[in-house]
């Protein structure tokens, strides 16, 4: 059996104390952990303001693939449609056929 001491046993009474503050520091670790983990740079919060511009930039990036598909199928049809090219050149630049005259009433605007 063992003898212990007088400063064994104050040694012990000091554990509980010391032992409390160890999970005090390890909880405000923790706590600190987790912070930075919800509102630091890579955190949580960076995270959802990530996603969201994702989300931004992809419809973005839907819109300008429509246009783009609504340009090709222009393209196409001023290169193969006759009627389209003459359509476009009336409009656009204002051209009238021989033999036709064009009107221009004031106060009209221009509709381009």
């Amino acid at each position: 059996m063992r003898n212990y001491s007088r400063n064994n046993s104050v040694h012990l009474r000091n554990d509980g104390i010391a032992g409390s503050r160890m999970w005090l520091i390890a909880g405000i670790i923790l706590g600190l952990v987790f912070l930075w983990d919800m509102v630091g740079p890579f955190g949580l919060w960076k995270l959802h303001r990530m996603k969201k511009e994702h989300k931004r930039i992809y419809l973005s990036v839907l819109e300008i693939n429509k246009k783009n598909t609504a340009l090709e199928e222009q393209i196409k049809r001023l290169k193969d449609d006759p009627e389209y090219q003459e359509y476009v050149v009336r409009r656009e630049l204002g051209w009238v056929r021989d033999n036709e005259i064009l009107y221009k009433f004031l106060g009209e605007k221009n509709k381009s």
